[in-house]
C-alpha cells in the first residue's frame, strides 16, 4: 500500500501545500481572539497603573476619587464662529478701447472661539 503512495510524486505536492496553508490560516484565525484579549488586558493594566501612580503621588492633596475612565459623551463643546467678508469690483475704462480692465479685491476674516467642558462620569444624567 505504501509503495503506491511513493510512486506518486508531483500530484501530492499541491495538495499538501494547500492543506498546510488552510491549517496555518485556521490556527491564526483561532488565535485572534486570544491576541485581542491580551491587548485589552495590557491596555487595562496600563490604565490602572497610571491611576495608581496618580493616587500615590496625590495622597493627601486630592481627596476626591480619581476616575479611570474617559467617555466622550460627557463632553460639552460650544463653538462661536464669526465671519466677515467684503469685496470690491471695478471695471476701469481704457482710453481708445471698447473693453476695460476688471479688478476685484476681497477681504475676508474668520474668528472661531471654542469652549469645551468635560464632566465626570459621576455627574452624568441618565
Amino acid at each position: 500500500m505504501f509503495k503506491k503512495l511513493t510512486n506518486i510524486k508531483a500530484q501530492m505536492v499541491f495538495g499538501e501545500y494547500a492543506l498546510t496553508f488552510f491549517i496555518v490560516v485556521s490556527v491564526m484565525l483561532g488565535m485572534t481572539l486570544y491576541l485581542k484579549r491580551t491587548l485589552q488586558g495590557r491596555i487595562r493594566d496600563a490604565k490602572e497603573g497610571m491611576v495608581g501612580v496618580v493616587r500615590t503621588r496625590a495622597a493627601g492633596k486630592y481627596v476626591k476619587q480619581a476616575f479611570s475612565e474617559y467617555e466622550p459623551y460627557y463632553m460639552n463643546t460650544v463653538s462661536i464662529v464669526d465671519r466677515q467678508s467684503s469685496s470690491v469690483q471695478r471695471i476701469m475704462d481704457s482710453p481708445g478701447f471698447s473693453s476695460g480692465i476688471f479688478n476685484m479685491q476681497t477681504d475676508e476674516s474668520t474668528q472661531i472661539k471654542t469652549y469645551s467642558n468635560t464632566a465626570s462620569p459621576r455627574s452624568i444624567d441618565w
